[in-house]
């Protein structure tokens, strides 16, 4: 959340850290968001910092995610806390078992709502974050985590994409427009076979 979003979906340093303090210090974690009321302006990150969690993250969440105005990125929704903290617990239960199953965590932008999503399967828990679209000038900066993620769009939606600021989209069409997967710095567009379907890199993993 703090690196800011591809556009649609990612993870980032803020999330990557999640999903260590779940996967090391997940009861920790469910007994702090226990205590804490949902309510409260910094409960959720209180909670997270108790449980390991960086500070310096638990810090960036309350200036800028969970704030109810600016520069809150979303100031409409008063019920954060309670969301996130409800959604945690709930991944938390859904991941008890044995064997007990990781927690995979996605930030995803779609849609004018603010709501967690819990699902389980056989492997895993996954764990999604739907917000509207962050700033303008968030949409901007790449993720300093690796990450395997490819969005599957048409030529027209990958414009649509370039076009709102988030990557610089390159047509595979054009000079230089298509490198080889794995030596490239920018997303790019690639032949997927299906007519009018484009695959467009958004970060892949070293």
């Amino acid at each position: 959340m703090s690196d800011g979003m591809p556009g649609v979906i990612s993870k980032g340093k803020v999330l990557a850290a999640l999903e260590e303090v779940l996967l090391h210090n997940r009861a920790c974690l469910r007994e702090q968001l226990r205590k804490v009321d949902g309510g409260a302006a910094d409960s959720v990150a209180d909670a997270l910092e108790n449980a390991g969690y960086p500070s310096r993250i638990a810090q960036h969440l309350r200036e800028h995610f969970f704030p109810n105005q600016p520069p809150g990125y979303f100031p409409s929704f008063p019920n954060k806390n309670g969301i996130c903290r409800e959604g945690l617990l709930k991944a938390i239960e859904m991941a008890e078992g044995k064997p007990q199953l990781p927690i995979d965590c996605y930030w995803i932008c779609s849609g004018d709502y603010f709501q967690l999503v819990a699902t389980r399967g056989p492997q895993q828990v996954n764990l999604f974050f739907f917000t509207p679209p962050p700033p303008a000038n968030l949409m901007q900066l790449p993720s300093s985590v690796p990450e395997n993620i490819h969005l599957i769009v048409d030529r027209y939606d990958a414009y649509r994409i370039q076009r709102a600021g988030a990557y610089p989209v390159l047509d595979p069409c054009a000079p230089g427009g298509y490198r080889p997967p794995g030596t490239h710095e920018q997303p790019i567009i690639s032949d997927t076979g299906t007519d009018g379907v484009k695959e467009v890199v958004v970060r892949r993993a070293p």
